[in-house]
């Protein structure tokens, strides 16, 4: 079974414990080294295979994941954040489904938890703020999607500062706490 992990929001310590274990276990890892803490790749314990998959073709990604799964080895593809948002896991999957090859998915720490924490925000106190202004006579359901879609936003942002290199200057200017890279 091939492993797709979410890194996590950049801090070493903010992987999740399963994400932890599989890297630990890996015999093959394939990360996206220009956005995760290669510091994660220090908790494998087999002497695993690195590929950088930012330096790779998503067909030489796949042919790294489906050969090692065909060899027997535990294969960890380790993607930034959390994989299932803006992860681009789905070709990936259709892939693997297209091979009869079985994966699983790790959820991630987003970076919009993460940003969160270290700038000392609460998401639901926003939203709690807003119900009682603005939304009070709106459904609940109407409600939680105008919330999803701010997690979006903030994503969103999160995803362009990090590719123009400008994460780290914005989350010093607002909190002078950084957990992001």
């Amino acid at each position: 079974m091939i492993h797709f992990v979410g890194a996590g929001c950049g801090a070493k310590d903010l992987i999740t414990l399963r994400g932890y274990e599989h890297i630990k276990k890996a015999d093959v890892i394939v990360y996206a080294g220009s956005l995760v803490n290669k510091e994660l790749l220090d908790y494998n314990e087999n002497k695993a295979m690195i590929y950088d998959s930012s330096l790779m073709t998503l067909d030489e990604v796949m042919s790294v994941l489906i050969e090692s799964e065909k060899k027997g080895l535990y294969t960890v593809r380790l993607h930034t954040g959390d994989p299932a948002i803006f992860g681009a896991i789905k070709e990936q999957m259709d892939e693997l489904d297209n091979n009869d090859l079985e994966y699983d998915i790790t959820p991630g720490v987003s970076a919009a938890f993460g940003a969160a924490a270290s700038l000392r925000a609460e998401y639901t106190r926003i939203m709690r703020q807003w119900q009682y202004t603005y939304l009070h006579h709106f459904p609940l359901i109407y409600r939680m999607s105008l919330f999803a879609a701010d997690i979006m936003k903030i994503l969103r942002l999160q995803f362009v500062l990090k590719q123009h290199g400008m994460m780290k200057r914005f989350l010093d200017a607002l909190s002078g706490i950084y957990m992001i890279q």
